[in-house]
């Protein structure tokens, strides 16, 4: 995934709840939003609030991802993968070929990196 298509709001340097709120970066002048986004993630059973934040940034819609303790890795993976999709699939509606090929780039190199049985059985089970 583009690592700049997103701007990460939480604070890693801190202790805090397990969780990441991020939004879209307005530099790609990209004409879907993080509303567009998390009802595209719901309609692939994710449930992903988007919101503005206070008064002082109302300006700023964040996404916000809460890491449960039953969030496996396995379940991380299909999320990936779902939000790789998507914003294929956003980048496509909107007209954004560029992104839509580097994401689709992106997308396909990942989607056929192999990886060992073993390695497979610690997702499956969730190590």
């Amino acid at each position: 995934m583009d690592e700049e298509l997103f701007i990460i709001h939480s604070q890693h340097d801190k202790p805090s709840l397990p969780m990441v709120a991020f939004s879209i970066n307005p530099s790609k002048k990209l004409t879907f939003n993080e509303t567009n986004f998390v009802k595209c993630l719901k309609e692939c059973g994710w449930i992903i609030p988007a919101y503005t934040l206070a008064a002082n940034a109302n300006d700023i819609t964040v996404c916000r991802i809460v890491v449960r303790e039953t969030f496996t890795r396995h379940i991380a993976s299909i999320l990936i993968k779902d939000i790789r999709l998507i914003l294929i699939r956003l980048a496509d509606e909107h007209g954004h070929e560029d992104s839509v090929n580097s994401l689709k780039a992106a997308h396909n190199s990942k989607h056929h990196h192999r990886r060992s049985t073993q390695h497979r059985q610690k997702i499956d089970i969730g190590v």
